[in-house]
């Protein structure tokens, strides 16, 4: 079984926008072409059975992330966030250095 949470481009960059951390633009555009790609990939192959498009371009309706992940969830979520903080912080130096 696959999931996959489609979004709109629009909606990536706008959301994005609003982040403390940012992902720049051009990497988000170039992820997306990659996701989409490798979703059909996957599921032209054969190798899940099932799979199921979530569509994530309407706002949930939440006044920020600790209504939508609770009181008690939220703390773990920053902890995650943090832990993958470097990953984000660096995202896209590889390929700068490979000349894309």
């Amino acid at each position: 079984m696959c999931v996959y949470v489609k979004v709109s481009l629009a909606t990536c960059l706008e959301r994005n926008a609003r982040r403390e951390r940012k992902v720049p633009p051009s990497e988000v555009a170039h992820y997306i072409d990659i996701l989409d790609g490798t979703v059909k990939d996957v599921v032209g192959t054969g190798v899940v059975d099932e799979y199921i498009v979530v569509h994530n371009n309407i706002e949930d309706g939440m006044g920020g992330d600790v209504e939508r992940f609770g009181e008690k969830l939220y703390p773990w979520v920053q902890r995650q966030s943090k832990t993958h903080g470097y990953f984000f912080d660096n995202w896209g130096l590889e390929d700068e250095q490979d000349g894309r």
